[in-house]
C-alpha cells in the first residue's frame, strides 16, 4: 500500500505538455532574465545583456519542459523520490550541455569574425559549474514548491470527499426519501398530521446536522428518538 501511494504521490509535476504551462515557463524565464540583467554589472549594455540571458534562459527552460512533457507518463509511474532525483538529473544534464554549447558557439569562426565573442563565455568549466549549482538550487525549490501544492490541493480534495461521506451518512437518504414519500401522501388525506410530520423531520435533521459533539444529554437524545419516530409512525 505504502508503494502505490508513493507512485500516486508521483504526480505532483505539473503537466509541461500544456499550453499554460509552457507559457508560464516563458514568462518566469523572461522575468528571471530581466531581474539578473538588472542586478548585474556587465561589460555590454543592459539590452544586449537581457537579450543573452534571455536566450540561454529560454533554451533551458524550453527544453527542460519538452523533456518533462515526453517524460511525464514513466515520472508519474515512479515514486516521488525516484521522480524527483530523476528531474533533478535531468536538469543539471540539460543545464551543463547548453552551457557548453554557449560556450562552443562563442568559439566558432562567424562568431569571431563578427566580434561578438565578448558576449559569450570565456571559460567553459566555471560557467558551466555555476549554471549548474544554480539549476539545482532553483529546481529545488521548484520541485518542492510543486510537492507542497499538490499534497494541500490532495489534502483538501480528501477532506471534501471525507464531509460529503459524512453528510450522506448523517442524512440517511433512504430515511430522507421514504419520508418525504409519506409526507406527500399525507397532504392529499391528512394535511395537519402532513405539517407535523415536515416539523418533526425539520427537528430531526436540525438535531442530525448540527456540530456533533462528543457526548449528549440523555433529553437530547430522547427528542431526536422522537423526532425520527414521528416519521416513521405517520407511513
Amino acid at each position: 500500500m505504502n508503494g502505490d501511494s508513493g507512485r500516486e504521490r508521483a504526480l505532483y509535476l505539473p503537466d509541461f505538455c500544456t499550453s499554460n504551462t509552457t507559457l508560464a515557463i516563458v514568462l518566469i524565464v523572461e522575468l528571471t532574465a530581466f531581474v539578473l540583467s538588472l542586478a548585474r554589472q556587465s561589460e555590454v549594455d543592459f539590452w544586449t545583456d537581457l537579450v543573452r540571458t534571455s536566450l540561454f534562459l529560454l533554451w533551458i527552460g524550453l527544453a527542460g519542459s519538452g523533456l518533462l512533457c515526453a517524460l511525464r507518463g514513466p515520472l508519474s509511474r515512479a515514486t516521488v523520490a525516484a521522480a524527483s532525483a530523476a528531474v533533478l538529473a535531468l536538469i543539471t544534464l540539460l543545464v551543463a550541455t547548453v552551457s557548453v554549447c554557449a560556450y562552443l558557439i562563442g568559439r566558432t569562426r562567424m562568431v569571431i569574425d563578427s566580434g561578438g565573442a565578448a558576449l559569450f563565455p570565456q571559460a567553459t568549466l566555471g560557467f558551466a559549474l555555476r549554471n549548474v549549482w544554480i539549476g539545482l538550487v532553483v529546481t529545488g525549490l521548484a520541485l518542492r514548491y510543486f510537492y507542497v501544492a499538490h499534497e494541500w490541493r490532495r489534502s483538501v480534495e480528501l477532506r471534501a470527499a471525507a464531509r460529503v461521506h459524512a453528510l450522506q451518512a448523517r442524512i440517511r437518504p433512504h430515511f430522507l426519501f421514504n419520508s418525504m414519500n409519506t409526507i406527500a401522501a399525507l397532504t392529499r388525506s391528512n394535511p395537519a398530521r402532513a405539517e407535523a410530520a415536515v416539523q418533526d423531520l425539520a427537528d430531526l435533521f436540525r438535531a442530525t446536522l448540527s456540530d456533533k459533539r462528543d457526548t449528549i444529554t440523555l433529553a437530547e437524545e430522547l427528542e431526536v428518538t422522537a423526532s425520527s419516530r414521528a416519521p416513521r409512525a405517520a407511513r
